[in-house]
């Protein structure tokens, strides 16, 4: 088939040349695929970044914002980014602020966060900024509720200023605001209840709303763009004349207070007993009156995991409001406070709002050391106003040490971190020998690496997996996870697990278990709850069955959930553009080759600076030999 679109030579487009469509489809998809491949979804191998990781971290350097200062609003950065370097919309810069910022996820992450970034289960990070219109009002310790928009009544859009103000946190607690931010006029949304409380903020503006995942009631944050109608809010419960609500909230419940989603989960998951199942249908356990008055009696029926799930939503802090709608409210001025805690929540008309903000890691410093020193080349950024770098300098390899993985058009990418000592360590053995063959170097890899360093800990299977990837590119490295044999203070056996296979998601895996211990597909288990702290780090405990054998139960749980899973390595790297196939021993070489061309680069610079300032040296040499001639021709 031929599309021809021939006019004639006077036409307004000149010759026309006949395209089989077959063709031009086959090129056009050519041209797409690698324009994903190399300008979106593969790492390169001698910085080990994909475009957006490696502008975030040139934006975050240039604009400041370095481990030696302080933390800086998230969305301050993602627009610096989108507006020199990234045009392509905010979130997919700030999903990637956040995963260089998660632990679990990077070995050894490149921004340091402050705020909610998320959690290795379900928790989602906070939005980047809220923003509130100025007839917002917040609760403050010392002055009562105030608009925000007079906090600082002359500042100017798109300003910052310094302020000094306890308002009122999540949990009702004081908390320090440091900063105004005027964030200029964007479009925003006004949330109604059907209780009648409203708020009005930017489309990204993120609530505390109390959800359910997998039948479990969980406090998850949702941007205004997010929420629909039905949807519970939280608010924080508090005086009717310190909020200026349309509704009272008192701080005893009501009887029409309710807590969705409460009653749902412990007659499906909670009852310690089958007479406690009992109770616990025929009583009402979503009122929050009934937990003021009857709190001893609905614990001694729940298990400890589900008590444990349901009382922070029941313990009287907060009311749950229905939307009723989400409308557009125009384009308004916004505003937001720096709130000097861990997750930035504060108080705006009783709703809970909080953001995030962050900055480079001091590890991220060593991706763009010497970068001025012309050691990387510079290429105009989208529109060509500025410059950006075709690669970073990368002074330790990011590639192998945090991994990498994306899809593409017809290939992928899936490199595990490694220690960066080990790869250190591989790194001296090959600069010390630099006339060693290929198999002699990866033999001696292979000695000094031992194999991935995944954060999350547990235990890798068997090293032929991990042999196989570093030899051919390809390998499948089995992990399970660390399990610890206890015995309760009833004398009951419980598997501890302690460390999680790499990107196991645990809220997931515990429903899961749980959902093979109801359906009897795995036998023995009593129970399932979650005992992770920060203090006591991960801890998920199966309760096993007087009856059971526990090693019995555990060989289960590895054969039916992610205790045990696989990490498939698929180690693709651009290398001059091209998609290639790496062994262990071509990373290496790879990334020294770009620290010789960047050493040799920076010398060059600074032979250059050198020569140019011994230049200015001997020609003020030779002023000074005609001294006086100078000083005559300064004065005429």
């Amino acid at each position: 088939m031929t599309d021809d679109t021939t006019v004639g030579p006077d036409g307004p487009g000149g010759r026309v040349e006949p395209v089989e469509l077959q063709t031009e489809m086959q090129r056009s998809y050519i041209d797409y695929a690698m324009a994903v491949i190399v300008g979106r979804a593969l790492p390169d191998v001698r910085d080990g970044l994909k475009p957006v990781h490696r502008r975030v971290l040139y934006a975050m350097y240039d604009g400041g914002y370095r481990p030696d200062r302080g933390f800086s609003k998230c969305s301050r950065i993602v627009g610096d980014v989108m507006g020199q370097y990234h045009p392509h919309g905010d979130t997919a810069i700030y999903d990637t602020l956040v995963r260089l910022s998660q632990p679990w996820v990077m070995r050894a992450p490149l921004v340091s966060g402050q705020g909610n970034f998320g959690s290795p289960g379900n928790d989602p990070a906070a939005a980047m900024r809220y923003c509130v219109t100025g007839d917002t009002r917040v609760r403050t310790y010392d002055d009562g509720t105030l608009l925000i928009a007079d906090l600082v009544p002359d500042a100017s859009p798109s300003s910052v200023s310094d302020i000094d103000l306890k308002v009122v946190g999540k949990d009702g607690e004081p908390v320090h605001a440091s900063k105004f931010f005027h964030s200029g006029q964007q479009h925003t949304l006004r949330m109604t209840t059907k209780e009648g409380h409203s708020l009005t903020g930017s489309l990204n503006h993120p609530v505390l709303c109390l959800t359910a995942i997998a039948g479990v009631p969980l406090l998850l944050w949702k941007q205004l763009a997010e929420v629909q109608p039905g949807d519970s809010v939280v608010m924080l419960r508090a005086e009717p004349e310190e909020w200026g609500s349309a509704t009272d909230l008192e701080s005893r419940a009501m009887s029409r207070d309710h807590v969705p989603y409460v009653a749902a989960y412990l007659r499906r998951y909670g009852a310690r007993s089958k007479q406690a199942a009992s109770w616990l249908n025929r009583h009402n356990l979503d009122g929050l009156e009934r937990w003021e008055r009857d709190r001893p009696t609905i614990l001694g029926h729940l298990t400890e995991e589900a008590a444990e799930v349901v009382w922070p939503l029941v313990d009287g802090r907060f009311y749950y409001a229905t939307v009723r709608d989400v409308v557009a409210a125009g384009v308004q001025d916004v505003y937001s406070l720096r709130i000097d805690t861990p997750d930035h929540a504060f108080v705006t008309n009783g709703f809970i709002s909080h953001n995030t903000e962050c900055r480079m890691a001091p590890l991220a410093m060593e991706m763009v050391r010497d970068i001025d020193e012309g050691t990387v080349d510079f290429r105009p950024n989208y529109d060509g106003r500025s410059q950006e770098p075709v690669l970073l300098p990368a002074r330790f390899p990011n590639l192998l040490v945090n991994g990498s993985a994306g899809i593409a058009v017809g290939m992928a990418t899936n490199i595990p971190p490694h220690n960066l000592r080990e790869v250190a360590d591989g790194v001296q053995w090959a600069l010390a020998h630099p006339e060693a063959s290929r198999p002699e170097l990866l033999e001696a890899l292979l000695e000094r690496v031992k194999g991935p360093d995944f954060p999350m800990g547990a235990l890798i299977v068997g090293r032929q997996g991990i042999e196989q990837a570093y030899r051919t590119g390809r390998g499948s490295v089995t992990m399970r996870a660390i399990v610890e044999v206890e015995e309760d203070s009833k004398n009951r056996t419980n598997l501890v697990i302690t460390q999680l296979p790499y990107q196991v998601n645990p809220d997931n895996l515990a429903l899961k278990i749980a959902e093979l211990a109801d359906s009897g597909r795995v036998q023995g288990i009593a129970a399932v709850r979650d005992d992770s702290s920060d203090r006591a780090g991960r801890r998920l405990v199966v309760v096993v069955k007087r009856d059971a054998i526990a090693r019995v139960v555990l060989n289960n749980l590895y054969k039916h959930t992610d205790l045990q899973t696989n990490f498939s390595a698929n180690m693709l790297a651009l290398v001059d553009d091209v998609p290639r196939t790496l062994s262990l021993d071509l990373f290496i070489k790879h990334w020294i080759t770009h620290q010789v061309d960047v050493i040799q680069r920076r010398t060059r610079f600074l032979l250059r600076e050198a020569e140019a300032q011994a230049h200015i040296q001997r020609g003020l040499v030779k002023a000074l030999d005609a001294l006086d001639d100078v000083i005559a021709l300064i004065r005429r």
